[in-house]
This record gives C-alpha cells, structure tokens and sequence, in this order.
C-alpha cells in the first residue's frame, strides 16, 4: 500500500477492509486511520481489471479538521454505560472510529450486540451518550420455496392497457373498475411454505411490516389468490413478483453476486406518505413503499418497485458509496433506467415514462428518462432531477446495444463506484467495463452517447499544431476549454511566452516553437490535461532555387522554382548580369499557398544570372550560376 499513498499524496495510516471479486476485475477497498482507529468517510477504492491493470482510483480525503484526542475506553467501560443489559449468551462486540461532529473529528463507539430478539448496533459519542441504533436483523422462510398464482400489474395498468391517466384509468383513492380490473395478470409468484401456510417472502425477499402504517403481511393455505388493487395484499403479491423478475435478470446476466442476500421489504411502510425509499441497513438493507388513500400506492407500479430496488443493487455491488450530491444523482439515474428498461422488455409503450402510474398524473409528475439534458448544465438540485442527466444517457444506449448487453457493462462498472464520485466517473467507468468485457467493439457507440450527454469530462488545448508568423499572437485552448471548469483550477505550463498561465484561453506570442500543456483539476482533484503544439513559420513570400547546385555543374539543363505565400498574380523573369532579360513567364491564381515551375534552360552560356518574382506587392530575387 505504499505506491498507494505516495503516489496519492496520502498521509493517513491505509488498512483494507474488502476485496470484491467482479466479471471484470478485482475491487480493493481501504479505509483511512489515525493513530489506528478508522476515519469515518475516509473511504480509497482501487480497481483493477482481469489483467492486472489498474483502473481506477477513488479517494475520499480526510477533511482538514482537527482530532479530538484519542480516547481508549475499554470495551469494559463502553458497555458500562449501553442502554440495554447483556445476557450470558449474548454476542457484543465494540468498534472506535473517528466521527465528524462539530466540525471535529471526535470518537465515537459502535456496540454490536445480538441476542434473542436479533442483531442491532449501538452508536455511543466520545461522552458515551447514545445517538443511534441500527436494527441489523436478517429474517428467512425457515420452510420450504413454493409457488401460488396471484394477479399483478404487469408492469402497471396503463402500460399493458396502452392508455394514459385520466377516466377510468385513474386512482380514484385506490378504488377498484372494470377498466383496471381487466389489465390484472394472473401469474404464479415464488412464496415460502412453512407449517402448512403459504406466506409472501422467498430466500432472498422478505415482505415484513415493520414500518407504519402497519397493515399486516397475509398468510395463506391455498395455492391460489385473487386479489385485485382494492386488497392491500395485491401489492405484496405484485412487489413479490417484479422483485423476483429482477433477481433472474441479474443471475441470467452472471450477477448472482449481486442477489445472494435477503432484501426486508414492506409494501405498506413510508408512515403511509407518497414516497418509497431504500435503508442500507448493512447485512439487512430494506426498502419501504408508500400507501395511502390520497395517491397511488407505490408497490402498485413496477417502475417504483425496481426503480428503489436498484439502490439495493447499486449498495450491492459498490456497499458505503452512496455519498455525495453527483454520486446520488448517478444513483437516481441508474434506478429510473433500471425501472424504465425493465418495462420495455415487457412492453414498449410509453417506457420512457419513469413511475408510469404513480407518477404523471394529479399527484406528481414523475420523470423520464426520454431526455437529452447534459453534464454538467443540467445537474441541478435535488439528486432526482439530475439523475436525468444519467438515465437519459442509458436509455439512448440501452435502444442502440439492447439490454442484455448494456446492463451486462452497466452492472460490471458498479463495482468500481466510490463515494463522492461524479458523473464523468460514471461514464469512464462504463467505457472500462465495456473494454474489459467487449475489448472495445462497443466502445465508439458509448463514447459518442456519452459525450452527447456530457459525461466524458475533457480538457481541450485547441488544435494539435497552431501554426503562426513571427511576432503574430494566438490564443490557446478550445472553447470551451474543458466542461468541468466551474471551480476548476487551470495550469498551462510552460508560462514562457504567455500572458496568463492561469486562464482558459492564453494568449502565446512567443517566437520559440513551444509545446504547452494545460491541466484543469476540479475541486474534488480529478484531473484532465491536454497539450497542443505552437509553431512559428515564415510567412512573407518567398522564392526556393531547388536544383541551383546541380545546374552550376552543367549535370542538369533544368532549374526547378518554389514559390511560397504569394498572394496575387505575378511575373517570374531571369535577366544577365548585364539587365538584359532573357525569359519571363506569368504565375495566375497566386493566392495559393505554394507554386512549383520548371524551366528549361539548355541554352544559357556560362556566367551568373537573375530570378525574379514580382507583382504589386511583393518583389523577391534569386542569383543563379552557369560554370
């Protein structure tokens, strides 16, 4: 680890607290440590591929604040002051790490404590007060997979029934029609069996109510149910079953690593509000939906159920990354293609529309995923709408590449997520993937997508090769000079001959052919350089004898002329010594940069003679000699 922190300027103790192993190469995870207990937030991700290259790095700096002291309380006296008695049988263990609180590292005791009612961590401050508690419980069918069939929205009622909200294809505080009646799928839904009831959650889904409003989870000894958008079971079934469908696809796709967890679920939760979200919740990660009478209850939309499982996917594969404002957003993103891709391989109609049913009505106006908002003009606040930014780019290129393919790429890059990355991260990572997993044949329809969207991030010094005539200034860079400028520090290096080293378009004006390279390095320390090349040529006209030598000798008869940067007509004559002239010829359409003539001259006896160019603006002359 120490090319890692020389090479990245790292003062901090590194330890490795991961090593995850992808169809693309191999994810190193480190934290940052001072006088040997962990930096919270301080997290390094180091990505190699299968080759052993490296790929990237991420590094979450420690932030220049001062320590508190180091504080070693012993286990003995952290669990001294624990809020709930320990039993012999009972498992406790204590971690100390380093906490911002008050814009002060301080420390802080995490008490891990198991016992007959599960697992749950305890947050305790440098005083030993208690500030959290974290319920880390995981809960399994401890009888046997089965199946029961159970109607759904496949994928929601106006997709399948290619109509838009309004009439009989609306809310109506969760009431049940005919119209919404007829778009209900009969289809059979992996539950648990256990004690001869069949109840709603399956090896890697537990459907629990453990958040309000509390409606209970059914139970059920048929193998049949019918229940309709009317019965709150619906939306188990129907969560039970989009959930299921994500889980094949990832497994079908190599990314059983990504699954082989237990996901807690409630369909009914989120205190009864117009909203869904995703708990990380270490080792039990859990996702609520929203249920109320005044909206449409989330779990009754398949785009709200992947779209939130998606997170669950993301944490997954990346776990403790999601921080920060762009790395949000990329979150959001991911989620609305996920949840729109996986409804156009049901059924294309409308797919762009992110929350088809819960959204774009009288409640909200959901999102999509039809856009070409760009990086980084369009990432504004909050996450959500510059998410769009992300999802649009995935949409364009899940139409060109298909599915299979641009998810098989998406989910390879996830591994290599790291906190506060932003979104040319994501894009570079996507290219990456797609070299590691395509060797490139995908590589030309990513870069272009991504570029349109703005998330490949660039710095752009101009042309490769500026030429100029003497004493002639130009200025540097492209415009713009890269799309990450905002906050950006710029470097141009060599200063010599500028008038500003420190600006987006410098000004050169020096007569020394001089290479420059410009470095724009963001606030959050990516960098992106570029260089280009800057001659100075001659630019007044001028006249090239090309065979003088040889013709001297008398081993040619014939003189070869050049003739550079003459701007009009002009006449070419050759006189004696004398004056006298001997030949004259005419050059047309002198505008051109360069002019090539050839004259025979068998005839001329031995002595020195005059080549002259001339017009009304330029008069050049060239001696020439007959031995």
């Amino acid at each position: 680890m120490d090319w890692l922190a020389q090479s990245h300027q790292i003062n901090t103790e590194i330890h490795l607290i991961s090593l995850r192993k992808s169809p693309v190469g191999f994810h190193y995870s480190f934290v940052q440590m001072h006088n040997g207990v962990e930096i919270d937030n301080s997290h390094i991700k180091v990505n190699f591929n299968k080759k052993d290259e490296l790929r990237s790095v991420f590094i979450n700096r420690v932030k220049g604040l001062n320590f508190e002291p180091l504080i070693n309380f012993s286990n003995e006296v952290v669990l001294s002051c624990h809020k709930k008695s320990i039993n012999e049988n009972d498992l406790v263990e204590v971690k100390h790490s380093y906490l911002i609180i008050d814009n002060l590292y301080q420390n802080c005791f995490t008490v891990s404590h198991e016992n007959e009612n599960g697992l749950f961590e305890y947050v305790y401050n440098s005083k030993l007060e208690l500030t959290e508690t974290i319920d880390k419980n995981i809960y399994a069918c401890s009888g046997t997979d089965a199946v029961i069939s159970g109607n759904i929205f496949n994928p929601d009622p106006l997709t399948s029934a290619n109509a838009v909200y309004g009439g009989t294809y609306s809310d109506n505080n969760g009431a049940n029609n005919a119209s919404l009646t007829a778009e209900l799928f009969m289809t059979n839904i992996d539950v648990c069996f256990d004690m001869g009831q069949y109840s709603p959650f399956t090896q890697h889904i537990n459907v629990v109510d453990f958040a309000p409003p509390y409606i209970p989870i059914f139970t059920t000894s048929s193998t049949t149910t019918s229940f309709n958008r009317a019965d709150n079971d619906f939306e188990t079934l129907n969560l039970l079953y989009h959930l299921n469908q994500m889980f094949i696809h990832l497994n079908d796709l190599g990314y059983g690593d990504l699954t082989n967890y237990q996901l807690r679920v409630d369909p009914h939760g989120a205190n009864g509000s117009d909203n869904s979200f995703y708990v990380p919740g270490g080792p039990q990660p859990s996702l609520q939906f929203g249920h109320g009478s005044f909206h449409v209850d989330d779990a009754e939309d398949a785009d709200v159920i992947v779209h939130e499982y998606a997170h669950a996917i993301s944490a997954r594969a990346a776990p403790g990354t999601n921080i920060g404002f762009e790395r949000q957003a990329i979150d959001e993103g991911f989620g609305d293609y996920i949840a729109a891709s996986y409804s156009r391989s049901i059924n294309p109609f409308n797919w762009e529309k992110v929350f088809s049913w819960d959204g774009h009505n009288e409640f909200w106006a959901g999102r999509t995923v039809g856009t070409n908002k760009k990086y980084p003009q369009d990432s504004q606040s909050p996450p959500h709408n510059a998410g769009q930014i992300w999802g649009g780019a995935l949409a364009r290129l899940h139409v060109a590449m298909g599915r299979e393919r641009l998810d098989t790429i998406l989910f390879a890059s996830l591994y290599s997520y790291e906190r506060n990355m932003n979104f040319c991260d994501a894009g570079e990572l996507l290219v990456q993937a797609e070299e590691d997993l395509f060797n490139g044949e995908l590589k030309a329809m990513l870069y272009d997508d991504l570029l349109e969207h703005g998330l490949i991030c660039y710095a752009d010094a101009g042309v490769t090769v500026i030429e100029k005539c003497k004493d002639e200034s130009v200025a540097l860079g492209a415009t713009p000079l890269s799309n990450v400028l905002p906050g950006s520090i710029i470097k141009w290096e060599p200063a010599f001959g500028l008038d500003y080293d420190s600006v987006p378009n410098p000004i050169a004006s020096s007569n020394i052919d001089t290479t420059y390279f410009v470095t724009v390095t963001t606030e959050k320390g990516k960098i992106y350089t570029d260089s280009i090349a800057v001659k100075t040529v001659r630019c007044e006209p001028y006249l090239i004898v090309k065979n003088s030598q040889n013709f001297a000798l008398g081993l040619t008869n014939t003189i070869d002329l050049e003739i550079s940067n003459l701007i009009g007509d002009a006449s070419i004559r050759l006189y004696d010594v004398s004056g006298k002239l001997i030949m004259e010829d005419e050059v047309v359409q002198g505008n051109q940069a360069l002019h090539y003539k050839s004259y025979e001259l068998s005839d001329l006896r031995y002595g020195m003679y005059v080549f002259q160019v001339i017009n009304s603006k330029h008069n050049e002359t060239f001696k020439i000699i007959r031995f």
